[in-house]
């Protein structure tokens, strides 16, 4: 009986996806979600952070990587990106900026891993990492 227990935790466990590097399931992104609530990202952030996200998706590629104001000075938009990541914001982006991520995701098929993360975890880390890795994809098309 305990091995049928077991075995059944496991597959509610199961990951939503197979073929990414960070696997995110329905319990980590529970507990994630619940974790530090009040590490919310500043409006002196979010602003700039919604404005790179636009600039990148506008963003051809080729040319300089574009720039945001942050704190009264121009940063490439790689920067603020990190910046979100690594301070792991975890409130809840606005639904705007979540439509605007998902519709952009659902572009291309190779970003399927990042879509499913979004719809998962709704959060500024998860978009900032996801911004990263399509920034760097533009940026070595070049």
């Amino acid at each position: 009986m305990a091995v049928v227990d077991q075995k059944e935790r496991y597959r509610r466990k199961a990951t939503l996806y197979n073929d990414s590097a960070t696997k995110i399931t329905p319990t980590k992104a529970a507990s994630v979600m619940t974790k530090r609530t009040n590490h919310r990202i500043p409006d002196s952030l979010s602003h700039p952070f919604g404005e790179a996200a636009i600039l990148l998706i506008d963003w051809k590629g080729g040319a300089d990587e574009p720039v945001v104001t942050f704190e009264g000075k121009p940063i490439p938009i790689s920067v603020l990106f990190k910046l979100v990541a690594e301070r792991k914001f975890r409130d809840r982006r606005p639904a705007s900026l979540l439509q605007l991520l998902l519709t952009y995701a659902g572009k291309e098929p190779k970003r399927r891993d990042q879509m499913a993360e979004l719809r998962l975890l709704p959060i500024y880390e998860i978009a900032a990492r996801c911004l990263q890795k399509w920034l760097d994809e533009k940026s070595r098309s070049d």
